[in-house]
């Protein structure tokens, strides 16, 4: 099976290494560590995660952003958080969550966005 690619964009190495590591058996992730280059191209990528540190990093990355392709925000500012996730266009990922949540939650975007009904929660 070929593996989907989906950009995973987060300035903060710890997180998105740790999605980085716990799907890469299953998909292609590029990294972009800068909202304001980020390469979005809809021929490219499934998906995109963000995973956004304040509201700020989140408006950076919608002002180049189409809204062409799926994506799920994983954002750790409570305001911002309150915000997005009565946002209908959006996939939130509660960040308040245990990891093994956030992966199952994860999981459930990229079977749903992604693979279609494949089976991708790991433990």
């Amino acid at each position: 099976m070929t593996k989907k690619k989906i950009l995973l964009c987060g300035n903060q190495k710890s997180f998105s290494r740790f999605l980085k590591y716990k799907f890469q058996d299953v998909l292609n992730i590029d990294l972009c560590r800068d909202f304001k280059e980020a390469n979005v191209q809809s021929n490219v990528y499934q998906a995109i995660v963000i995973v956004a540190y304040t509201e700020e990093e989140f408006l950076d990355f919608l002002k180049i952003y189409e809204r062409k392709i799926p994506f799920a925000i994983c954002c750790f500012n409570k305001p911002a958080s309150d915000t997005l996730k009565n946002d209908k266009n959006v996939f939130f990922i509660d960040t308040s969550k245990v990891k093994s949540q956030i992966i199952s939650q994860l999981s459930v975007y990229f079977e749903k966005n992604v693979f279609g009904s494949q089976n991708l929660i790991t433990d």
